[in-house]
Parts: C-alpha cells; structure tokens; sequence
C-alpha cells in the first residue's frame, strides 16, 4: 500500500467520523467543538481534492466525452455536488454560528438553520454512494493496511452478517432520527419562500417575511426563557429523533448511529453497480 493511498484513506476516515459526530450538537461540549470541526472538516476537503487534483483535473477535461466511463463520470458529479454540499454546510453554520461567530446576521436565521440540517442530511446519502462507488478500493487498502488473509468462504460470511446487520440496524436509524423528514428542508434551499408554509412552531420567532426583504429577524434572548444556550429544555425531545439516534448517548452511539445510516447507502450502491456492471458483461 502507496504512501499516498494510506493518506488518502486517513483523510477519508477522518471526514466520514468528523461528520456524522456533528450530528449530535451537544456533544464535548457543545457548539464551540461543533463549529470547530466543522471548520476543519472544510479544510480537509479542500486537502482532499488537492490530493485527487489529478483526477479531477483530468475527468474535468473529458467529462462530457463518450469516452469517459459512465461510473467515472457519475463519480465526478456526486464529488461535484458534495463538495457544493459541504460548502453550503460551512458558509450557513458560520451564519447560524453561537461560538465563533457570533456577531454574523445575514436574514432570517431560522432558515439557514433549517436548510443546514437538511443539506446536512443530504450529505450523508451522497457519502453512501460515494463510498458505495468506491467500496472495492476501499476494501483493497484496508485489507493491504491490515494485512489480512481470509479464505473465501470465511470472508463470505463474515460479508453477509456484516450486510445483514446494518441493513437493519441503519434502517432503523433512519426511522429512529427522522432522517426522511429531515431532507424537507432542502427545498428551501432554492424557495426561501416555503418557510411560509411550516407551521409556526418549526419557522421559529421569525415567520419568513423578515428573509424575503431582507430584513434581520427579531432574536431570542434565551436567559429570558431560562433555556441554557445549546441545551434543551427539560423533557424535551432531542432535536435529531425519536430513538437511539436520539438519545444523548456519547460519541461512541453517534458514530455508530449514523454510520449505519451511512452503511445502508454504501450498501444499496454497491449492490446496484455491481448488478450493473454483471449485466454490462452479459451483454
């Protein structure tokens, strides 16, 4: 295993378990630690496409030829649209932000903060099939890392539990911390307008007019409401679900919870290109 191949999948393994760490916002800490990470996770993207220049450089050049692989060109697009993703993540939590930024007032605060979770949310599937695309690579170097020799039935089996287990596991994730509900957001990226159409109690102090013109929203003085900042009131729901993903159980559970939704992305992917590809040969 290269040098570089090594960096590369340490680079990646500390995004993947960066990001969904955030997904807990009280976690060691709180906001200061999530708005750092958040932060830095940024930065190590931007490393990462430094490390891939090459190759983006490359299908950049031809991503609209005949030529080009359609799995490659696919690859280029969901690289294309996360890192969009990620930007727009970085630039409304640095808007939103409580810690570090605590002065920034570009509108209406509530709806950044809707549409920073849903993009957020979003982020995670395109991960999955990223990862999905790429799940031979990423096999090939953990096995040359580890060194790991299985016989093939062994390692079929371990592979089928594996599949198994996080399809159900992940599945219940996503029932568990309302992942579906959470993309609703989304459309809001490009039709700030539809903050009109939530119920009150989701829009916030502010009811989506103050965004249209351009006008600050009013702000909550939370030592007015006795609500400590970024924590919530007792015996309310945790904002991320219902159910294990929504219980504040350190970052050990957060890791696991939203990796395994992660997982059912890599997963369905991997499945699919490789139906894909065992069709292409047959014809």
């Amino acid at each position: 295993m290269g040098k570089v191949n090594r960096v590369k999948l340490g680079i990646d393994l500390i995004m993947v378990v960066a990001f969904v760490l955030l997904f807990d916002h009280l976690i060691f800490g709180g906001s200061m630690f999530h708005e750092i990470v958040g932060l830095a996770i940024y930065g190590v993207v931007v490393i990462h496409l430094l490390l891939n220049a090459r190759w983006v450089k490359s299908v950049t050049l031809k991503v609209f030829s005949r030529k080009l692989p359609n799995k490659t060109r696919i690859s280029y697009f969901l690289n294309v649209l996360l890192f969009v993703c990620v930007t727009f993540i970085m630039f409304s939590g640095v808007v939103i932000s409580k810690s570090l930024f605590p002065g920034i007032n570009l509108g209406n605060e509530m709806w950044f903060k809707l549409t920073h979770t849903s993009v957020s949310f979003f982020s995670l599937i395109i991960i999955g099939i990223h990862l999905g695309l790429n799940w031979p690579w990423v096999m090939n170097q953990v096995k040359n890392l580890l060194g790991i020799q299985l016989t093939k039935t062994l390692l079929q089996a371990i592979v089928r539990i594996a599949v198994i287990t996080i399809l159900i596991f992940g599945s219940y994730q996503i029932y568990a911390t309302s992942f579906v509900s959470k993309l609703a957001g989304l459309s809001m990226v490009v039709n700030p307008g539809q903050m009109q159409m939530l119920p009150a109690k989701d829009r916030g102090p502010d009811d989506g007019q103050s965004f249209a013109k351009g006008q600050p929203p009013p702000r909550v003085n939370r030592s007015e409401t006795g609500q400590a900042e970024g924590r919530p009131e007792r015996g309310a729901r945790h904002p991320e679900g219902r159910g294990l993903g929504a219980q504040r159980s350190g970052s050990a559970a957060t890791v696991l919870n939203y990796l395994s939704i992660m997982g059912v992305g890599v997963i369905i992917t991997y499945y699919l290109d490789k139906l894909v590809r065992r069709k292409g040969s047959l014809n």
